[in-house]
């Protein structure tokens, strides 16, 4: 999503804390390493990003990841809704 400018820089800047420390973090999980954590295809990551990223109509939806769904260490993630 950072990659293809797909996120609305002006709206994060004013709305989330981190987004420097969230970019390195991303940095660090290419599509194949999130298929092998999550299990859902590099393909199904793709397509989703295609379908979400341009479309400038989604709206964050704090939630809480857990370290036995994530195999990491607790985040905090957002989804998108439209």
């Amino acid at each position: 999503m950072f990659k293809n400018g797909w996120v609305d820089l002006e709206y994060v800047v004013k709305h989330v804390v981190g987004l420097e420390e969230l970019k390195v973090t991303v940095e660090q999980y290419d599509p194949q390493i999130v298929e092998k954590i999550t299990g859902v295809s590099v393909e199904q990551l793709e397509e989703t990003a295609r379908v979400l990223g341009p479309r400038g109509v989604s709206y964050p939806q704090p939630c809480r990841a857990f370290p036995s769904q994530t195999k990491l260490r607790p985040v905090h993630v957002r989804s998108t809704t439209s």
